[in-house]
């Protein structure tokens, strides 16, 4: 399976196990007055497959503040429309520590302890730390893993929710962070995410591509040699050369016989140049790092080049290309 979405950076409710209900599709948490506290339904991550499911609660005030948010933005449209919102984010997946365990060993100031405290509504204690930042993103040049965030615009953050909230609609923000027991400042422009990251699939002897999402970016690694997205496989169809190949998804092609394939445009370019029935070497660049080299043998009648692509009003074209 490809990697998928998963929720990071969002505080949740958890209750006892004996009010989890697993025979539901979740459900919604009130009060004796009817109004809605929080939304109770199925976490994913990449950790829960093949397990059962994880329910958790979503506080009620975080999904009407962002449903608020887009009805602003674009009032009276559909859900299509919102999906071509973009957010404004500095694509860091964070994590927790005690301040009250950690404190001396991070090097954290009376003077920053002060300032959370003016900000800690909630009496968390805890100080926020970078452990990854999505590859090929314009904070991952800036940002590093390990970081611990101090302020955004000199307004101190504590929480998964102050930290979103702080830059969602930035193109630039500063952040403090400290790093290796240093305090220091950096000016960071922000990524805009859009409900849609794929908009352009290409099908070639079996093989299911398109650039590199955002999930797979969320792992933290890209190849170097790869440009606009890349060439990443996510897929294979059954019965076809690539899966008589014994090739396997969730990677990326970066050369079609020896020759450097660093974009979709290049792939099709080289694959224009085969004949057919034609053995063809591939290099796949896995998740893990390592490289491997098949063969597959092409089939222009049953396998040919194909793409979709999406258009300015969200709806998929087919396009035979050989």
């Amino acid at each position: 399976n490809p990697p998928r979405y998963v929720q990071t950076n969002q505080e949740f409710l958890v209750f006892d196990q004996t009010v989890s209900l697993y025979s539901s599709n979740g459900g919604i948490f009130f009060d004796n007055n009817g109004k809605v506290g929080a939304f109770w339904f199925v976490v994913d991550s990449p950790q829960q497959r093949g397990t059962e499911p994880d329910f958790r609660a979503i506080p009620a005030h975080i999904v009407y503040d962002c449903v608020k948010w887009l009805e602003k933005k674009v009032p009276g449209k559909s859900a299509r429309d919102f999906a071509k919102i973009p957010v404004r984010s500095l694509t860091a997946s964070l994590g927790s520590v005690s301040l009250g365990r950690y404190r001396t060993a991070i090097g954290i100031s009376d003077a920053w302890v002060k300032k959370f405290a003016t900000v800690d509504i909630d009496q968390t204690h805890q100080i926020l730390t970078i452990k990854r930042v999505m590859a090929d993103s314009k904070p991952a040049k800036v940002l590093e893993q390990g970081d611990f965030v101090l302020s955004i615009d000199n307004n101190p953050v504590v929480t998964f929710e102050q930290f979103e909230n702080a830059v969602h609609e930035k193109d630039k923000v500063t952040v403090t962070v400290l790093r290796n027991r240093e305090e220091k400042s950096f000016e960071v422009e922000t990524e805009p995410l859009m409900g849609f990251s794929i908009d352009r699939v290409v099908f070639f002897g079996g093989l299911i591509l398109h650039p590199t999402f955002d999930a797979v970016k969320n792992l933290g690694y890209i190849p170097k040699e790869i440009t606009d997205g890349g060439v990443y496989l996510t897929g294979l169809k059954a019965g076809s050369p690539a899966a008589r190949g014994r090739l396997n998804a969730n990677g990326w092609l970066t050369k079609v016989k020896n020759v450097p394939t660093p974009d979709l445009d290049t792939f099709l370019e080289e694959i224009q140049k085969l004949k057919n029935r034609e053995y063809v070497n591939i290099e796949l660049h896995k998740l893990n790092g390592a490289s491997e080299v098949l063969s597959i043998q092409n089939d222009f009648h049953y396998f040919g080049a194909a793409q979709l692509v999406r258009s300015k009003d969200g709806h998929w074209e087919y396009e035979a290309l050989m």
